[in-house]
């Protein structure tokens, strides 16, 4: 924080170093060099031609590195996934296309046929219902005498 802070003076107050290369303070320790800009810009050089020569290139290396993958994926994507999800489509419709003619012409036929032949089972079962008795007699005894000939033909 002292090195810090005795940095932040001299850039200041350049006038305060002259006085300090003058002074017996001068040579204590190396104070001249370390108050000095030099070795820090030689440091911001070296860094600065590390950065330019082998950040960058490793930078821009991953950069393209990364467009030649997205190029890559792009044309597998159209080419491989994009046909397989149209043959998918294309197959569910046909699919669906055949379920709808089945069940428009079995399925609702059945259940239309099977309609019909309950309307006309329950209008013929009330055809006979006149509610006159002796008309009850009459059925009764023609129902016996058809189980009597049903039942001497199956012996």
């Amino acid at each position: 924080m002292a090195l810090g802070l005795t940095v932040a003076v001299i850039r200041t107050r350049p006038a305060v170093m002259e006085q300090l290369s003058r002074s017996p303070l001068a040579s204590w320790a190396g104070l001249g060099r370390l108050l000095s800009p030099r070795p820090a810009m030689a440091v911001a050089r070296a860094l600065a031609v590390i950065d330019d020569k082998l950040i960058d290139r490793a930078v821009m290396g991953m950069a393209v590195s990364a467009r030649r993958l997205a190029g890559m994926a792009s044309r597998a994507d159209d080419s491989v996934l994009d046909g397989a999800v149209t043959g998918v489509a294309s197959a569910t419709r046909r699919t669906a296309a055949g379920s709808a003619r089945i069940d428009t012409g079995v399925v609702d036929g059945l259940v239309r046929g099977t309609a019909r032949a309950f309307r006309r089972a329950g209008s013929a079962a009330r055809r006979p219902q006149t509610g006159l008795l002796h008309q009850y007699y009459a059925q009764a005894v023609v129902g016996l005498g058809v189980l009597l000939v049903l039942l001497l033909v199956v012996r």
